[in-house]
């Protein structure tokens, strides 16, 4: 959410996807996360009971639903040929980002500090209604009027879709509200859905760019006209 400051910054820009976010800090009463999602958390580092799969395991369900996770992937194991639940999926796409970023000579995980700032910045921040409203009409009076598209998940266990996704429907007013049968990794879980519709903001964004481009060279093709008739 925090990137919709930055991006109204910027005139001309193209378009902005809000995908399972909130403008309302954890700090405050209705930015708090879903009950079920401070339970999961709860057990995954309070119970001494679990071991490190097991956590990881709950962790995982934190992202995706529990169902989805078990059901089958369509993907084969490179190695043995069998089919993978998406648990399994997910688990192989995280070692290989992990994996990736080692080679890569970058830090595969965040360092203390840098939990630290993330975590203050997601139960701080915080955008009012009317600078909701500002940016909203920031964004309806640059040329290039770049869509707005928000993306919401039906059982996200870490954003509450009230005052998530909702309430930036109404104070956004975005070109495409999109809600998809997923947990908060909406991206991965819901990957068609999201692509298809971020396909369909980009042809939209580039229509409304092109169409800027073209009314600003008439008003330069004008101006020079009328600079010439007065020589």
């Amino acid at each position: 959410m925090m990137s919709v400051q930055a991006a109204a910054k910027l005139d001309p820009f193209r378009s902005v996807t809000l995908m399972v976010t909130t403008s309302i800090g954890a700090l405050r009463l209705f930015g708090i996360p879903p009950v079920s999602g401070i339970a999961i958390n709860a057990k995954a580092w309070l119970d001494p009971r679990l071991d490190t799969k097991q956590r990881g395991d709950l962790q995982m369900e934190m992202n995706f639903r529990r169902r989805w996770l078990e059901a089958d992937s369509d993907k084969l194991h490179p190695r043995t040929g069998a089919r993978m639940t998406n648990r399994q999926a997910v688990t192989r796409l995280a070692a290989r980002i992990y994996f990736g970023k080692r080679k890569d000579g970058v830090r595969p995980n965040p360092t203390f500090m840098g939990m630290l700032r993330q975590l203050s910045a997601v139960v701080t921040h915080h955008l009012s209604s009317e600078r909701l409203e500002r940016i909203r009409s920031h964004m309806a009076s640059s040329l290039s009027k770049p869509p707005i598209l928000v993306i919401a998940a039906t059982e996200d266990h870490l954003v509450r879709h009230s005052t998530g996704s909702s309430w930036l429907l109404k104070a956004l007013a975005p070109s495409e509200y999109l809600v998809v049968e997923s947990g908060h990794g909406v991206n991965i879980e819901g990957a068609n859905e999201v692509n298809e519709a971020m396909a369909r903001l980009f042809a939209l964004a580039e229509e409304r760019v092109a169409a800027a481009h073209a009314q600003s060279a008439v008003a330069v093709s004008d101006g020079s006209g009328r600079g010439r008739s007065r020589m």
